[in-house]
């Protein structure tokens, strides 16, 4: 029987522990896209599946290049910098994924915008100078977001009307390379792997039927809230809070698009889906209003979630059934769970 995998993290335990392989399992991990990207998969020799893997990384690396907000020659700020210019030639990735955004702006009632790229930067800004933005400074920002004042001309052309106006494509855009290095394996014949990107954004293929699915534990401060069983879904969590080291203390970094204004309440929400780049933008969008937009996901949409915030714990109708969630049993810090699930077995440090 192979030895469980587990990655432990603020966000997501995943662990993996099933009968023995008919196959060869590769792990490989990369930095790539800002952090950590993880891959399990099966292959018919150890050299083939690290062949696979080095070809999706290759795909993840092309759209890092297109994608980047901190990479001065990325396709992505060219279109920031020639914002008030007239539209501007882009590849095909960037268009698509830009095309994506608009339609999950429209989908989650303006909660999710990729336009909000003058906060970000503001934000940025006023942290390393060690100070807070006034109120003028954020208003004048917001007064440059809004993804209906993007223009896209198909095949390939964007316009940033305004000069200031900026794209960040922070909460879609790993979501995004997953699904295309999915299906990157996916035609090299894999037909059984977990993606795990930074542990908030997972990509699961497989396994096929009569088979263990991915276990993914979900976190909640201190205990395990419980776990997620996968099988040819995505799943992505957000968190409204994350760890700023060099002030050694929790920040918020994720801003509502309809006001300028930062969530600054504890908020997770974690999303299951068809896909990771879909499921990637509504958990953003359910940490800028888990009301509203529970709202919204109550109508199908093979769209489930799971919020945590200052009124408990809220979920979607479909959501235990779709996500097969099971509650982690009560406990804290150190809880072990057994002989409960397919065959896994998963421990809290």
């Amino acid at each position: 029987m192979r030895a469980a995998w587990i990655v432990f993290s603020s966000f997501l335990l995943v662990s993996v522990h099933g009968a023995a392989a008919r196959a060869e399992e590769v792990r490989e991990s990369h930095y790539v896209m800002g952090t950590l990207l993880q891959v399990t998969l099966e292959a018919p020799t150890r050299e083939r599946g690290q062949e696979i893997i080095a070809d999706g990384i290759a795909v993840v690396r092309h759209l890092e290049r297109e994608f980047s907000d901190y990479d001065n020659d990325s396709d992505l700020m060219r279109v920031n910098r020639r914002a008030g210019d007239g539209p501007v030639p882009v590849p095909f990735e960037l268009f698509r994924i830009l095309s994506l955004c608009q339609l999950m702006t429209r989908s989650t009632g303006g909660t999710f915008d990729v336009t909000v790229g003058p906060l970000l930067q503001l934000r940025r800004n006023a942290a390393s100078a060690g100070r807070i933005p006034a109120d003028d400074e954020v208003d004048a920002a917001f007064s440059l977001v809004g993804s209906d004042k993007i223009s896209l001309e198909a095949p390939g052309r964007v316009e940033l009307p305004r000069r200031g106006m900026a794209l960040d494509l922070g909460g879609i855009g790993k979501g995004y390379a997953l699904e295309r290095m999915a299906a990157s394996l996916r035609a090299a014949g894999v037909g059984k792997a977990l993606l795990d990107f930074g542990t908030s954004s997972i990509v699961a293929i497989g396994p096929p039927q009569g088979e263990a699915p991915w276990r993914i534990w979900i976190p909640r401060g201190s205990d395990m809230a419980g776990s997620i069983f996968l099988r040819d879904r995505a799943l992505s969590t957000s968190r409204s809070l994350r760890r700023d080291d060099d002030r050694a203390e929790t920040v918020p970094h994720i801003v509502d698009p309809r006001s300028g204004r930062w969530i600054e309440d504890d908020r997770q929400a974690t999303v299951v889906a068809i896909d990771a780049s879909i499921a990637e933008a509504w958990s953003t969008a359910l940490i800028v209003d888990p009301e509203g937009v529970l709202d919204i996901l109550a109508a199908p949409r093979d769209v489930e979630a799971i919020v945590f915030d200052e009124h408990g714990e809220r979920r979607t109708p479909r959501f235990e059934e779709f996500a097969s969630w099971k509650p982690a049993r009560r406990g804290g810090r150190g809880t072990e769970e057994k002989g409960d699930g397919p065959g896994v077995t998963a421990k809290r440090p």
